[in-house]
């Protein structure tokens, strides 16, 4: 079975063109993509880290908000708490992250993101298809250098990930 992808965005409108071409990029790579929508009568927060404890790989994008200083711009903090709280829960995160965005939380100040141009968004996607395929290679990896090592009880579960995200490809 294909892995689920829990994708963090912010829900202005102006991000919707950004947000909609990632999800649908997603959708037809993975089984099944899980975002905080549709409305729900339960608790937002508790709604979304049901989803991240579903997903297998979170997505975070990481668009402008409010100007901190010139050039320099905040993001949503809904979707940093949705990352940190996927970080907390084991999943790996990709960050999405548009150019000038600069309040990464610090948890991740050593993490790796993709660059985000809301102009040219298929650039974008061709990463994120570079990231996923080396992804894989890494679960790949792990998985044997667990086995090698005789760690048999990580194997089991590398094996189950690495199932999972090899039918993407």
């Amino acid at each position: 079975m294909p892995i689920a992808v829990f994708i963090a965005h912010s829900f202005l409108p102006c991000d919707d063109l950004i947000n909609d071409y990632i999800i649908d990029f997603f959708r037809h790579r993975v089984k099944k993509v899980l975002t905080g929508r549709p409305y729900q009568t339960d608790s937002i927060s508790k709604k979304v880290k049901e989803k991240i404890r579903k997903s297998d790989l979170v997505v975070a994008i990481l668009t402008k908000r409010e100007k901190i200083s010139k050039g320099k711009y905040k993001t949503s903090e809904w979707v940093k708490d949705e990352a940190t709280f996927a970080a907390g829960a084991h999943k790996d995160v990709i960050f999405i992250k548009e150019e000038n965005v600069f309040d990464i939380p610090s948890i991740f100040g050593d993490y790796e993101w993709i660059n985000l141009d809301r102009y040219h968004i298929s650039n974008t996607a061709k990463e994120i298809d570079e990231y996923l395929k080396n992804y894989n290679n890494f679960l790949i990896n792990t998985f044997i250098d667990f086995r090698e090592v005789g760690h048999f009880s990580y194997c089991t579960r590398w094996l189950a990930r690495v199932a999972k995200f090899r039918t993407i490809f």
